[in-house]
């Protein structure tokens, strides 16, 4: 068991690099704020012409995204969040054809940037449940008694049971929406700052504060590109 889990642990750690990767090719051409952190992940801002950008971090296999409106002025960039922008997880009922009147087909896709990936875990329609390790899942039509289907953690959808596509949009990589705690970065000489004050941990005495240390963050500026 303790083998199987590891297993699904690195499982949810590859799929939220590749979601990221997805990210990153999705937004390439905008302008972007990149701070590299060796051995660890990276932080970016993903500027876009309408003054709204897309922050993504990804560090040591946990992901975070944050949505907002940003203002440049000489000095650098001031940002504001909107966590009202996060992606919900939600369905899409669909009629391919030709109709296929026997089966309505489940197709799983992370909600952050639509990317098409696996599902680990049960789907329950009715009094049937469905287990699932693909992007994909068949359910025969004529075993169908309720339009109420429901994911993990108790998540409900109603579908068309006319339908012959659905396609389910959840956080399948575990990458947390929300906020994010830089607001502004400052211009400088070696790229936009983000200054911020931490306190080491004492081993012997972690109840105490620890030594005051700053922290200084580069982020480097890349221009889209003008094909």
């Amino acid at each position: 068991m303790e083998l199987l889990a590891q297993r699904h642990l690195n499982d949810m750690k590859y799929l939220l690099v590749v979601a990221f990767i997805l990210i990153i090719q999705n937004v390439s051409a905008q302008d972007t704020l990149y701070h590299r952190i060796p051995r660890l992940g990276h932080q970016k801002y993903v500027l876009k012409d309408d003054g709204t950008f897309v922050y993504t971090s990804l560090q040591c296999g946990f992901g975070l995204v944050s949505y907002g409106s940003y203002t440049k002025n000489p000095v650098g960039y001031t940002f504001s969040y909107d966590t009202t922008k996060c992606p919900k997880p939600s369905i899409v009922c669909k009629n391919q054809k030709p109709v296929n009147d026997d089966s309505i087909v489940l197709f799983f896709y992370d909600m952050v940037d639509s990317s098409r990936l696996p599902y680990y875990n049960s789907i329950v329609i009715g009094d049937q449940s469905f287990e699932c390790h693909s992007d994909s899942l068949i359910i025969p039509k004529r075993t169908l008694k309720t339009n109420l289907l429901i994911v993990e953690n108790n998540l409900p959808f109603i579908f068309d049971s006319s339908s012959t596509e659905l396609n389910l949009y959840l956080n399948l990589t575990f990458c947390e929406c929300g906020l994010n705690d830089i607001r502004k970065l400052k211009k400088t000489k070696h790229g936009y700052l983000n200054k911020f004050i931490v306190y080491d941990e004492i081993r012997e005495k972690p109840w105490k504060k620890g030594k005051k240390r700053v922290v200084r963050e580069y982020y480097q500026l890349h221009r889209k590109s003008h094909a």
